[in-house]
């Protein structure tokens, strides 16, 4: 080992240390800032009317950036596989192995989740009726929503009218929660090292399935939303916490996690290349662009983990402003196309003079208010019911020791 790996080791051992005393990996709070703000950036930038002008070249590329913002999706799939893998794997054989991972889930994810329905489905119709565009198609298809089966609506009809206005952006957390609810089950049957051959597996057979149903002409929206064609992320970031834990850690792959870092980024360049866009549904993109997603996300994810304490990369995730979004990224993700539609009720058309034929300096201070809107509420939430359900989690501890790439929120 050379004197940069011991040097990087011995970083790596500290981070850990460090991380084992406060249950926590502020890193990781900053990829999740990066996550939400570039899912924000996409439905703040495809608001109707449309501000950025088409007849403009830069604004042609700024909608273009607007629009990749989905990917933030993915690098929650990737970070959600991650940190559920190495809790999964830490408190595999403790007591309460099973009831403590749910309940810590049910305190974190439901009360937010079904508290959000609550308003949008009684309350809002009573007091602000304004802010849905469509009052009368509330009452369909609710069950999904209740169910947490909103993606298998969107999948079967191809459709995003399959659930009520304001919940389309749901299917990922239907996916997520159809992943919670099966995942331990897989990780408490098999050995660590058999984990990262069925992590691979999914990988590989998401891709698969993804190809074989365009190639049948499943529509591209139900491929996007179903739980089997999205399961590469999941798995690529279980993967990663299982590397995490064998001889040696992540370090032992460092170069491994160099090549794909960048190896991925090339490959999603030439996308964009080739098809002009990064657009969700693009058959290239639904294909071997979700796969390069995945890995490209777990790479970084792992890069991440192993860049020491004073890189501008881990000053720049670990700011406290990106720690704070961060921490309030799910109710972020719940509450910004409510904000979204609030504030475009309100925006009237041009409120920023056009400079020239583009309409940059209006879409950019949309974005400010519409950010702005979202952590207002967000802050409530995390004020008035996240951090109060997240205490109860006292009451279910897990067992076992927490490795820093274990930690959670």
């Amino acid at each position: 080992m050379s004197a940069g790996e011991v040097r990087n080791a011995a970083a790596s051992d500290l981070r850990t240390e460090r991380s084992e005393s406060v249950g926590h990996v502020p890193v990781l709070d900053g990829l999740r800032a990066v996550a939400i703000l570039g899912v924000m950036l996409m439905h703040f930038t495809i608001v109707e009317p449309r501000i950025l002008q088409a007849s403009n070249l830069p604004d042609r590329v700024l909608w273009q950036i607007g629009l990749a913002g989905w990917v933030g999706v993915d690098l929650f799939f990737v970070l959600s596989g991650f940190l559920i893998t190495g809790i999964l794997l830490d408190t595999k054989g403790g007591e309460g192995y099973f009831r403590n991972f749910y309940m810590r889930r049910v305190l974190r994810i439901l009360p937010l989740y079904y508290g959000s329905l609550v308003v949008l489905f009684l309350v809002i119709p009573m007091v602000a009726p304004a802010i849905v565009h469509d009052i009368g198609r509330l009452s369909h298809g609710q069950v999904w929503l209740w169910t947490y089966l909103s993606n298998i609506a969107i999948g079967i009809t191809g459709s995003w009218q399959a659930v009520p206005p304001l919940t389309g952006h749901y299917w990922s957390l239907a996916v997520e929660e159809q992943f919670y609810l099966l995942w331990p089950l897989v990780v408490y049957s098999v050995s660590r090292s058999r984990l990262l051959s069925v992590a691979l597996g999914l990988w590989v057979g998401a891709l698969a399935l993804r190809i074989a149903m365009l190639w049948l002409g499943v529509s591209p929206t139900s491929v996007f939303v179903l739980t089997p064609t999205r399961m590469d992320g999941l798995a690529a970031g279980a993967a990663v916490a299982t590397l995490a834990r064998h001889p040696g850690g992540l370090l032992a792959v460092r170069q491994a996690i160099k090549r794909a870092l960048s190896g991925g980024a090339v490959g999603l360049a030439l996308i964009v290349l080739a098809t002009g866009t990064l657009g969700q549904y693009d058959a290239i993109m639904q294909t071997a662009g979700f796969t390069l997603l995945s890995s490209t996300f777990a790479a970084l994810l792992a890069f991440v983990l192993l860049t020491e304490e004073r890189s501008l990369v881990h000053r720049f995730l670990s700011h406290p402003w990106a720690r704070h979004i961060g921490m309030r990224s799910y109710a972020l993700y719940v509450f910004h196309p409510w904000a979204l539609k609030a504030t475009a009720r309100a925006w009237k058309a041009h409120l920023v003079p056009l400079v020239g034929d583009s309409g940059m300096a209006e879409q950019i201070m949309f974005w400010l208010v519409c950010l702005a809107a979202s952590l207002a509420a967000a802050e409530v939430s995390w004020h008035l019911l996240e951090k109060r359900c997240l205490a109860l989690k006292r009451f279910f501890p897990r067992s076992g020791r927490e490795p820093a790439a274990a930690a959670i929120a």
